[in-house]
């Protein structure tokens, strides 16, 4: 079983989900040479720098899971124009999921009827007391985005920026006041940060960078002006 155990962003990192691009033999079913070889390549090149990354963290002692391919059907999806589209790829797993205290929070990961997510083999390694699944609830999670949620100690930072690009910044801190917050993070302190994006890369810690953990307590500058700073996190 996988133990969550994630406080902030610069505590000593244990184990990485590490995405994937569609492999080499995805792109068969393009009747064009010229052209499948060059998605081919790109997908060979993608691999080869996700394997790059993967010596950086195996050799800093982190363990890297991947996600787990079945067929490429699990990829298709109908579009609003009843159009069959290609999902993307399980490339950016921090898009979908986000571990905060003891507890995996899955968004959206959503890839059809009958057919296996690529992550479902790390997600169904989380004991259920330690999970929050909610890729189901499209009137709400479905608009949460998780890289626009920082964690640092019992301080929450959300950015006011929704994962669904039609869902107004009103709607989504209404949805955030009244729904996500009151029922999930009842015990944390809770910030707004008006960045209006990914905000998973704004904070970083001076004494983290250096000593490659986060002490019990220290000072956390966000990357951006006029944001202050934070004391005190845990």
């Amino acid at each position: 079983m996988i133990q969550i155990n994630s406080h902030t962003g610069f505590q000593k990192l244990r184990t990485c989900l590490v995405g994937s691009c569609y492999p080499p033999e995805f792109f068969d079913f393009i009747p064009n040479a010229r052209m499948r070889n060059i998605f081919e390549r790109i997908a060979i090149e993608t691999e080869e720098d996700y394997l790059k990354l993967i010596r950086i963290l195996t050799n800093h002692g982190v363990e890297c899971l991947r996600p787990k391919f079945e067929h490429w059907g699990m990829y298709l999806y109908e579009d609003h124009n009843g159009i069959e589209r290609y999902i993307r790829p399980p490339m950016q797993p921090r898009d979908d999921m986000i571990t905060i205290g003891n507890k995996l929070y899955v968004a959206h990961l959503r890839y059809g009827e009958g057919y296996t997510d690529p992550w479902d083999w790390v997600v169904d390694q989380v004991p259920e007391t330690n999970k929050i699944d909610r890729r189901d609830d499209v009137e709400v999670w479905q608009k949460v985005s998780p890289p626009c949620i920082t964690r640092v100690g019992k301080d929450l930072y959300f950015d006011f920026a929704s994962h669904d690009p039609h869902f107004t910044r009103k709607q989504y801190f209404y949805l955030l006041q009244n729904v996500i917050i009151p029922e999930l993070f009842p015990d944390y302190r809770i910030h707004y940060v008006d960045k209006g994006g990914h905000s998973d890369a704004v904070f970083f810690s001076r004494s983290a960078w250096l000593t490659g953990h986060l002490p019990a307590s220290t000072s956390i500058r966000p990357h951006l002006s006029g944001l202050g700073s934070l004391t005190g996190a845990s």
